[in-house]
């Protein structure tokens, strides 16, 4: 658990940032619901839970901060929701989502699926895609697999 805290002092002095107690708690939930997207208030509850004293005014400054230097990432959803995770600094791009309309779940696609779109906006356009941001909406295979059964029952 320790390395996450050198990483993230080794990537703010890259960046000629302060490490704070602040920015550093902010962090700390950040990494330890890395397989989440949560949304400002759900890191504001979850610091107030242990007792931080930090504003939801902190928590948005923080998290644009670690946007702008590409610690975090932003994934806005149509639900008005606006969710933050860590963005992996070894990732050529931010990673890709699958965004379930029944249930809500956001599933983190890992592959870079754009490969060949990418290329062909060079090759066609002579456009160098620097990032891109890519969410594919459906219905999850919990979801399809309830829909499922749920029209067999009705079937009887």
């Amino acid at each position: 658990m320790e390395d996450y805290k050198q990483d993230f002092e080794q990537e703010l002095q890259s960046n000629s940032l302060r490490l704070t107690g602040q920015r550093m708690l902010i962090y700390g939930v950040l990494w330890e619901n890395r397989e989440k997207h949560l949304t400002v208030e759900e890191i504001h509850s979850i610091l107030v839970r242990r007792g931080s004293g930090i504003s939801v005014a902190t928590v948005y400054r923080t998290l644009a901060l670690l946007e702008e230097h590409r610690l975090a990432s932003r994934l806005c959803l149509d639900d008005g929701c606006v969710r933050y995770q860590l963005q992996d600094q070894l990732e050529k791009h931010e990673h890709h989502h699958l965004v379930c309309e029944r249930c809500g779940k956001v599933i983190d696609v890992m592959s870079d699926m754009m490969d060949g779109i990418e290329q062909q906006a060079l090759d066609e356009y002579g456009f160098q895609v620097r990032n891109h941001r890519v969410k594919l909406y459906g219905i999850c295979k919990e979801c399809r697999l309830k829909e499922s059964k749920s029209d067999k029952l009705s079937m009887l």
